[in-house]
């Protein structure tokens, strides 16, 4: 194997690593600073997540699955494979403004739990 193949397999090694510790990272912590993670690398990616699916990054997030992630994405005008990189401006003021930080309403809803607009506990 040549020595730029062999950099290019270690580069995309890293890439893939830090991609899952910063997953990893915002499963671990509680639900609302996870949620605040995932936004603020939906607002300014670093470079090594530039190429990871919005998806991947929501899902992340505590209490959020395939279903929800899904219909977020919906609401956004977000396809299910765009990347960080490939988002517009209005696609992550969108989808910013869908996750709103707010006190419990209801005795189901956990403290400081990020609810999506429009969508019941």
């Amino acid at each position: 194997m040549s020595t730029q193949a062999q950099e290019a397999l270690d580069l995309a090694n890293q890439v893939r690593i830090r991609r899952g510790e910063v997953r990893a990272q915002i499963r671990a912590l509680p639900p609302l600073e996870g949620v605040s993670v995932a936004l603020d690398a939906l607002t300014a990616p670093e470079p090594h997540l530039r190429t990871m699916t919005v998806y991947r990054l929501l899902t992340a997030m505590p209490r959020y699955g395939r279903a929800r992630v899904l219909r977020v994405l919906r609401k956004a005008s977000v396809s299910e494979g765009a990347t960080l990189a490939a988002l517009t401006d209005r696609q992550r003021k969108a989808l910013r403004g869908l996750f709103h930080l707010t006190a419990p309403t209801t005795l189901d809803q956990p403290q400081g739990e990020a609810v999506v607009e429009g969508e019941a506990a």
